[in-house]
């Protein structure tokens, strides 16, 4: 039995989920051999992803089986002060833990008046001699793991080698340059490269071709107070261990004047702030679109080829640079809203990289500022891209919910089609009680309301990865075949308190789930496969780009009731 005055509090975020907490409790309550059981960790796979209210009467229905109760120190904010107390001594653990709280107070006369409250008193318990239906559980869909201390990921599908700190055989912390396409990962022997780095040189991948990797390079230099006063270079390295950095000419400019990389192939395209002095520039490049109004709104499209880099177009510096090979680029104009809030439709332009001639233009169908979200290129002029719809929720006036939609676009034709990304969202309860004492209004959102990442995967199959911040549940990631439509789902419950996302390793020939300080190695793909039930996109009708041939087409059908 512990002690009334020692019980532990176990502090948490408004916000936490499931796992951000839920396994405090046995660290926190050792002496409690429930928190330890199989029960436990079925619940803590279940509330991996749930709001602290779900989490609260689930876990009150737990306790209630073993003679305890959940209780909530009130400390006025956002936060709980959560604590275990046997049934009927809630109220006098609290005032103990109280009475711990105010000794450590500085002024005793400021000591707040912090109340204590039991959570979810009210949670319906399981009836007597039923026992609680117990899903199978699928084996771990990892077959291995490896651990490393890259914050955020580490996997990117365009480089294969990335600077990173990991943990060595021997325990010890350690930085290295690793092969991205090994498992696990290895380091590359790179004496040459990391001579450079203790040098004060410091080096971020930017793309990956044949027989070498392009690095954004900053050389030593003296301490500037601002830090885009800092200059970069764009170098090939090809060779760690001597190394041999070659630098590109002309690449040379400011951090700030750097607005991003892309590439196809061996062809690398760069999109910098505008600059008529640069050696680059070209006064009778393409202009693409209105011309920015403030100088730091103008930027150039340059491409380099492995020679030199060739000035393509002026353009808006948030237009959105699309390769569908490595000889033609689409470039996306800024979905921004004008004065009024209305969002027109992102206009494009399709261009010969290497001529700067511009092989077609039009508009995208749909006018929502969401429109360029998951742009992806099929293969041809072929594109898609992630829309979302919004409608009203059926139980409540003052909440709404969004669908996700995936559109098909032919960039010379105009011709689309959309899909409905049919289960693919946050589904979660919300409590629209405005005051905790108040009862109960709760309603099941199911709304699109995370973003999604579409890159390739094996042969004619790609990668959606569902990338939400929402708690509740959700698919994971979609594997969609493009040629016949099929869907294989992967769900949280295949990586049991973790939120990865799935990326395909064309070295290994198998798909890797990338998450915060660990790389897994997933079974191969026809396993994957029989793990999940399938399912297909619908397609809408293909729609004719909207002409004004169509636009009388139209007309005469609504008037005569036939076919023009």
């Amino acid at each position: 039995m512990m002690s009334l005055e020692n019980t532990p509090i176990i502090g948490i975020d408004w916000k936490f989920v499931g796992r951000d907490y839920l396994g405090f409790f046995p660290e926190h309550y050792p002496d409690l051999a429930f928190f330890k059981s199989d029960a436990f960790e079925h619940l803590r796979d279940e509330l991996t992803n749930e709001l602290p209210e779900t989490c609260f009467e689930r876990l009150s229905v737990f306790l209630a089986e073993y003679g305890y109760e959940l209780w909530n120190i009130d400390t006025l904010g956002d936060e709980y002060r959560l604590l275990v107390a046997p049934s009927g001594q809630g109220e006098t653990v609290c005032r103990a833990a109280l009475n711990g709280i105010a000794a450590e107070w500085d002024d005793a006369e400021d000591i707040p008046d912090f109340g204590f409250e039991r959570l979810a008193p009210l949670a319906k318990s399981m009836k007597p001699g039923r026992k609680q239906a117990v899903k199978a559980k699928l084996p771990p869909i990892a077959t291995q793991d490896d651990w490393h201390r890259s914050y955020g990921g580490v996997w990117r599908p365009d480089v294969r080698q990335v600077f990173l700190d990991f943990e060595n055989e021997a325990g010890e912390d350690v930085s290295g340059l690793v092969d991205l396409h090994t498992f696990p990962l290895t380091e590359v022997d790179a004496t040459g490269f990391y001579d450079l780095q203790a040098a004060g040189h410091s080096f971020m991948p930017l793309y990956g071709i044949e027989g070498g990797q392009y690095w954004e390079w900053q050389k030593p230099q003296k301490r500037q107070k601002i830090y885009d006063d800092y200059r970069s270079c764009v170098a090939l390295i090809s060779d760690y261990n001597t190394p041999i950095v070659t630098e590109i000419p002309g690449s040379e400019r400011r951090h700030g004047d750097n607005l991003g990389f892309t590439g196809f192939g061996q062809v690398l395209f760069q999109k910098v702030r505008a600059d008529e002095a640069a050696t680059w520039h070209n006064a009778s490049a393409l202009r693409i679109g209105r011309q920015p109004v403030t100088p730091e709104a103008r930027a150039s499209l340059l491409r380099f080829d492995g020679a030199q880099f060739q000035h393509i177009a002026e353009l808006h510096a948030q237009a959105h640079l699309l390769p569908l090979d490595a000889d033609k680029i689409a470039v996306f104009g800024a979905a921004n809203p004008d004065e009024s809030g209305h969002t027109a439709a992102v206009s494009y332009h399709l261009i010969d990289s290497r001529t700067g001639v511009v092989m077609g233009k039009g508009q995208l169908p749909f006018a929502q500022p969401t429109t360029l979200e998951g742009l992806f290129v099929l293969g041809g002029d072929d594109i898609v891209y992630v829309r979302t719809t919004q409608a009203a929720h059926p139980t409540h006036a003052a909440l709404t919910e969004a669908t996700g939609w995936l559109v098909r676009f032919n960039l010379r034709s105009g011709a689309w089609q959309q899909a409905k990304l049919e289960g693919l969202h946050d589904d979660y309860t919300v409590n629209m009680a405005l005051l905790r004492h108040q009862p109960p209004d709760k309603h099941r959102i199911r709304s699109f309301q995370g973003g999604l990442s579409i890159e390739r995967g094996h042969d004619d199959w790609c990668i959606l990865n569902y990338i939400t911040s929402y708690a509740g549940r959700h698919d994971l990631a979609w594997l969609w075949n493009t040629v016949d439509d099929e869907i294989v789902r992967l769900l949280p419950e295949d990586f049991p308190r973790r939120e990865p996302s799935v990326h395909w390793n064309p070295a290994l020939g198998r798909y890797v789930a990338d998450e915060s300080c660990r790389l897994s190695l997933l079974p191969p793909f026809e396993e994957l496969r029989q793990r999940r039930a399938s399912h297909r996109l619908v397609w809408g009708n293909i729609e004719a780009p909207k002409t004004v041939t169509g636009w009388l087409a139209a007309g005469i059908r609504k008037l005569t009731g036939r076919r023009a």
